[in-house]
């Protein structure tokens, strides 16, 4: 059975401050788009589990959130019978901040609920999803969602307005850890107010939600990465997007377009200088599943 597992990007995002546990607690809007990993899911009947990939994922098994799920869903359904070959073909950019590896995890959940006639119910999907990943639970249903806590809090929202994104993943790496830890030091000149976007949301207002997309983590860069993503900001700005920003933790950047072919002409100039760029679609469901 093959699943296409799409991506997603962070419309809003604040940081609200270090929790007990360690982690942060974050308000969040996150868009599913369509950019899409390839799974392909089989039982086998040698009880093993083997995963293919077209990327080097640069992770041991234990770490990979493919198998996360599949023990995971494994030891919530008791079944024995564990013989599985998954291949998947990698299209999201890995560790750009588009949940490439939340909606394989996602997917993988779905597709074995499937494969093996679980019928689960959307709370036990659910309750599997958050021990895998902050963004898992999101990915399973996809659309328009804001997202609380660590991010596993759901609350459905309207979809937002049919439109277009350019995504584009530089060659940066950064690290998550550092930007929550520099958080703890960092001094906000203001809170940001999401309840603009929400209400742009709310009235199906493109202007408005594009002039309200944020991203705290893009004051918790360093300098050169700072610069280097408000270069392609003003890149994609300078091609006819209604607004940008960055997605996740980085260093993911997408332009929002309602014109296809301004968003066309972006992509075309844009991949000269970066080539992992992509045009996609807002979706307002997940996944697409061919048998």
């Amino acid at each position: 059975m093959r699943f296409f597992a799409p991506a997603k990007i962070n419309l809003a995002l604040e940081i609200l401050g270090k929790r007990p546990d360690g982690y942060h607690n974050l308000d969040t809007i996150m868009q599913t788009v369509g950019l899409y990993d390839i799974i392909d899911i089989e039982k086998n009947s040698d009880n093993t589990i083997n995963i293919g990939c077209n990327k080097d994922l640069n992770c041991s098994l234990k770490e990979n959130i493919i198998y996360k799920s599949i023990v995971s869903f494994f030891n919530f359904t008791k079944i024995k019978n564990k013989g599985l070959n998954i291949n998947v073909q990698k299209n999201i950019p890995i560790c750009a901040g588009l949940g490439g590896g939340s909606t394989d995890g996602a997917a993988v959940l779905i597709g074995l609920d499937k494969i093996f006639k679980t019928n689960l119910k959307s709370k036990e999907l659910l309750n599997i999803a958050s021990k895998i990943g902050c963004d898992v639970p999101f990915c399973l249903f996809g659309g328009t969602f804001r997202a609380t806590e660590t991010g596993i809090k759901l609350e459905k929202l309207k979809n937002i307005p049919s439109c277009y994104f350019i995504l584009v993943k530089p060659n940066l790496k950064i690290i998550t850890k550092n930007a929550y830890e520099k958080f703890e030091f960092y001094n906000k000149n203001y809170n940001f107010d999401i309840k603009k976007i929400l209400l742009g949301i709310e009235k199906k207002d493109s202007l408005e939600i594009s002039k309200n997309l944020f991203n705290r983590f893009e004051d918790l860069l360093e300098n050169k990465d700072k610069n280097i993503i408000s270069s392609i900001k003003e890149l994609i700005l300078k091609y006819g997007a209604l607004n940008s920003s960055m997605t996740g933790s980085g260093p993911s950047v997408f332009g929002m377009f309602k014109n296809l072919n301004l968003a066309k002409n972006c992509l075309g100039n844009i991949k000269k200088i970066y080539g992992e760029s992509f045009l996609c679609e807002s979706l307002c469901f997940s996944y697409l599943i061919k048998k």
